[in-house]
């Protein structure tokens, strides 16, 4: 959606979420399965901070220096574009309990579990969408590309906005 140019549609009704990039999730992915003391752990996590989809569109409409905006998505026309999109009744009942999850509040959490396992923060979105002045990146340093972590990978800005994963080491 991001890249035709059309709104993101948020069937989460503007609740907070401390959304986590799937690329922050690989490189903890990484750490756990390389690293050492692992075993038994289970962590949850997240970004630095909660946002709303339209928070997140706001940082990537700096980050791509372009305007990216939102539209609510009812239950019933996020069901239907399930549906529409070939999905089953059983994944529209999972993929509307998640999304009812988040309206509640019940995903608005942050933890410091990727902070603690990589010493950096997940804080992709803010660090590539704005400078210390709030300003764009653009130009100081490569969109997609992290300034100082020690996992480097590029970011998908589409990959936003997923319930925050758990990884449990056994």
């Amino acid at each position: 959606m991001i890249a035709a140019g059309g709104p993101i549609p948020d069937p989460a009704a503007g609740a907070r979420q401390g959304v986590i990039d799937p690329v922050d999730v690989a490189a903890v992915a990484a750490e756990v399965l390389t690293g050492e003391g692992h075993a038994g752990q289970t962590y949850t996590l997240t970004g630095p901070q909660l946002l709303t989809l339209d928070e997140q569109a706001e940082i990537l409409s700096r980050l791509l220096d372009r305007p990216i905006s939102t539209v609510d998505l009812p239950l019933a026309a996020a069901r239907e574009q399930l549906f529409a999109a070939g999905r089953s009744t059983a994944a529209a009942d999972i993929a509307m309990t998640g999304v009812a999850w988040v309206r509640t509040g019940h995903n608005a959490v942050v933890t410091d579990d990727v902070e603690r396992l990589l010493g950096a923060s997940a804080d992709r979105l803010r660090v590539l969408g704005a400078g210390p002045s709030g300003g764009s990146a653009r130009g100081r340093m490569t969109p997609g590309r992290r300034p100082d972590r020690r996992h480097r990978s590029t970011v998908d800005p589409s990959c936003t906005g997923r319930p925050s994963p758990s990884l449990a080491v056994r």
